[in-house]
């Protein structure tokens, strides 16, 4: 990585009040440059027009402009911030996170790999075993490169999902990409977005770290460090939620709900302030026949303030000094329930959050009380609507990664199933006896290799599949019927179990249930 250092610029304050908009929250990139910047401040000014400035009109510049970098349209710290102070909004990126880079990846033979195999499906059977050998070696050793030395610190997995709660979060996400002295990746990692901003050339990006400014050009770019005599800066690989309104960086989907997570924030500070004040709620004060000073009205709100806060229900003496004919009355200004109220404007505008994420109720862990069957659609919009066009998009840019690793597997990620295994397989089944499938594809989607005989690859005989589904049938009738035997007479047994009278011709005889022993 290539940096220069700019001194000083501040520690970023997450403002976390509600009145405060999105562009009160502090974004380090807007410091005013200083005199103290010094030299390695003009050798950014430099790089924006080639010519170095003077100490005057560096100093009015900001960093965005020194660097010659483009601000986002809403700020950063304020989206991640609302991740961690909204439930609801934190569910639904989660759950979003879980179900497109949580649940796992694999690699699959890529389009290379399976011609080598149908190849070798008319070779011998002892040049399909080395073929299939060979295949499963190589995609070991490279989940063991891509799990252990990409990245040390972290397992590729754990990247994925920091990358990933990013692009939800903040509408952006980045992997920083490392190469050997000889030009081969050696590192893959996760660069928070919150620190990166994108160059209006659109030759690279630029991360503030602490006092640390670092050049990155685009993923497979040939850019040279702007700031200083460095010709191979690490690369980045951004990924974006595309908004028509910027060409240059992702949006949240959230962004379009920001008034109904204030609504909810607003409510519950509400409901929280109304019972840590429950002593005397909102009560004007009517005081006859009395002159109170300013400082007596002042100490009289403190005594309020500092006395009551916190203590539900507490009765409370008033120490005002007055005349003969004096009188305090205090009366509420609000009775009746309170908090209650809020109930349907939360629901509504939670129901409005996760319409805007796109996530049912049902994959945040809870219930919104609608049927299985409702349960089951909601579910499979989620993954074909959301999850897996996300996924698509990221697999693509990730398999530009790993075609320069090898050419015989493409990245991809796990996606959660709406079936189960069983019924799975008995799907698989029925499309092998329709010929829609030949066993080896069926075999490839559930993880198996191919057939080791060499002819998985050929539709299967309806003839045998008949023939195989008899015996199997037949097999399953032997079964039952040895049961039936280790357990008594078959028709007795079938009569207990429908709880009859033993028929005519059981030598035995037993009453129906209810009816007692019998008497003959």
């Amino acid at each position: 990585m290539s940096d220069i250092r700019l001194g000083s610029v501040g520690d970023v304050t997450l403002h976390t009040e509600e009145k405060e908009s999105l562009s009160d929250m502090k974004d380090s990139f807007k410091k005013k440059l200083t005199s103290s910047d010094g030299e390695a401040l003009a050798k950014a000014y430099r790089s924006r027009d080639g010519k170095i400035g003077s100490k005057q009109s560096v100093e009015s510049e900001t960093i965005y402009d020194a660097l010659g970098c483009v601000e986002p349209p809403y700020n950063l710290h304020y989206l991640a911030e609302l991740y961690v102070t909204s439930a609801i909004h934190a569910a639904a990126i989660d759950a979003k996170v879980e179900n497109t880079v949580g649940l796992g990846w694999q690699l699959k033979f890529s389009n290379k790999a399976e011609r080598l195999r149908d190849k070798k499906s008319e070779a011998s059977e002892e040049s399909r075993d080395k073929l299939e050998a060979k295949l499963a070696l190589d995609r070991r050793k490279l989940m063991n490169f891509i799990n252990n030395e990409l990245n040390q610190t972290e397992e590729f997995q754990e990247t994925l999902n920091r990358m990933g709660k990013d692009l939800q979060t903040l509408g952006n996400g980045y992997l920083e990409i490392g190469r050997t002295v000889d030009g081969k990746i050696g590192y893959v990692g996760h660069i928070p977005a919150t620190e990166i901003r994108v160059r209006k050339k659109r030759d690279g990006f630029v991360q503030l770290a602490g006092s640390d400014v670092i050049f990155f050009r685009n993923f497979r770019g040939l850019e040279q460090n702007p700031f200083k005599n460095d010709n191979s800066p690490n690369e980045l690989i951004h990924f974006k939620n595309y908004s028509p309104t910027n060409q240059y960086y992702g949006v949240p989907e959230i962004v379009a709900a920001l008034d109904e997570l204030a609504g909810i924030k607003f409510a519950s500070r509400y409901n929280l302030e109304y019972f840590e004040n429950k002593a005397v709620p909102r009560f004007i004060i009517k005081v006859k026949n009395m002159n109170i000073s300013v400082e007596q009205q002042a100490n009289l709100l403190k005594f309020f303030e500092t006395t009551t806060k916190g203590q539900s229900h507490r009765s409370v003496i008033v120490p005002i000094t007055g005349g003969e004919n004096s009188d305090i009355t205090f009366e509420p200004v609000e009775v009746g329930k309170q908090e209650g109220s809020f109930g349907d404007y939360i629901d509504s505008n939670t129901r409005t959050i996760l319409s805007r994420h796109r996530t049912p109720q049902n994959r945040l862990g809870s219930s919104d009380g609608t049927s299985l069957a409702a349960s089951r659609d909601s579910d499979k919009i989620f993954k074909e609507s959301v999850c897996r066009p996300q996924q698509l998009v990221i697999e693509k840019k990730i398999n530009r990664v790993i075609a320069e690793l090898t050419d015989l597997f493409d990245f991809k990620l796990e996606e959660y199933s709406l079936t189960d295994e069983k019924t799975k397989i008995e799907m698989y089944e029925s499309m092998i006896r329709v010929g829609m499938l030949v066993p080896d594809e069926a075999r490839t989607e559930i993880g198996y290799s191919r057939r080791p005989d060499g002819e998985g690859d050929q539709p299967m005989d309806p003839r045998a599949l008949a023939e195989l589904s008899g015996r199997s049938d037949a097999a399953t009738r032997a079964v039952n019927d040895a049961k039936v035997e280790a357990t008594g007479n078959r028709q007795r047994t079938q009569e207990r179990m429908a709880n009859q009278p033993d028929s005519t011709n059981n030598p035995v005889g037993r009453n129906a249930k209810g009816e007692g022993p019998s008497t003959s």
